[in-house]
């Protein structure tokens, strides 16, 4: 199984319209894809076998559009995917980006003639690939976390994040839950805690992580729910939590006032 990552930028003066983007993993299946897209940008997405079309009516200059997409294979997958991409009245290449990336590698596709059009794209770097039915593509090493952090948080449109992981320090699954979880319970935007809420229930089904690691993520999911005061759903993810690793739950749950003056953690602890 394998990650990758398409950008989209517009880096010309004036607006590009009828974007076609057409990606390619020959021999594969795509198993999921996301599309993120600055407000008012609108795109249609057709996925069918080994392929991905995405159309996108317009980009002004500066807008990005980024598409993720996970594919599978009995054996090979390519370190990155065939990319075709067409505007009205212009066509691509690809050249090489700027030396000296130590992250992952990007191409650029320059569109000609008048207007320039930079569609940068590489994949995430995919550390193992996993022939086996139900495996998950990463080990859980420090890097791996990050590029599977940065995954999740760009298919459920956190791009900055998703960005901070690809290019700061080492991370870790457990440490990253609690940073997400306080992230979603100090801000004011629904959106944003819902989309971190979405990271928090697929990292444990999605990274090849420990038992603790799984815990904490599930921990963190019930907090952000009790925070909303949806408590049935809040004991649930906490009875998950629980039974990964009890110890861990239990010491948090002796020190966490949000939980005690809720009486979730009693409830579920008991």
């Amino acid at each position: 199984m394998a990650i990758y990552e398409t950008r989209v930028v517009n880096t010309g003066r004036v607006e590009v319209e009828d974007i076609t983007v057409l990606l390619r993993v020959p021999a594969s299946r795509l198993e999921q894809k996301r599309t993120s897209a600055p407000a008012g940008v609108r795109y249609s997405e057709t996925m069918s076998g080994d392929s991905l079309t995405v159309n996108i009516t317009s980009l002004n200059p500066a807008e990005v559009v980024s598409i993720s997409t996970v594919a599978s294979a009995p054996s090979y997958l390519p370190n990155r995917p065939q990319i075709s991409v067409r505007g009205k009245g212009v066509s691509g290449k690809e050249e090489t980006a700027s030396p000296g990336k130590e992250v992952t590698p990007f191409w650029q596709l320059v569109f000609l003639p008048s207007i320039t059009v930079l569609v940068s794209f590489g994949s995430l770097l995919v550390t193992r690939r996993v022939a086996r039915h139900g495996a998950t593509p990463f080990a859980g090493g420090s890097g791996d976390q990050q590029h599977v952090l940065s995954f999740l948080c760009r298919i459920h449109g956190l791009q900055q994040l998703a960005d901070e992981y690809l290019g700061g320090e080492r991370v870790y699954y457990w440490s990253q839950s609690d940073r997400l979880g306080e992230l979603a319970i100090k801000t004011n935007d629904p959106d944003f805690r819902a989309a971190i809420k979405g990271v928090l229930r697929d990292l444990p089904a999605y990274a090849n992580s420990t038992t603790h690691a799984r815990a904490v993520a599930k921990y963190n999911l019930a907090r952000i729910l009790t925070f909303e005061k949806s408590f049935d759903s809040a004991r649930n993810a906490l009875d998950e939590a629980l039974k990964l690793d009890r110890r861990e739950v239990e010491f948090r749950l002796e020190r966490d006032e949000l939980m005690a003056n809720s009486g979730v953690g009693r409830s579920s602890s008991a």
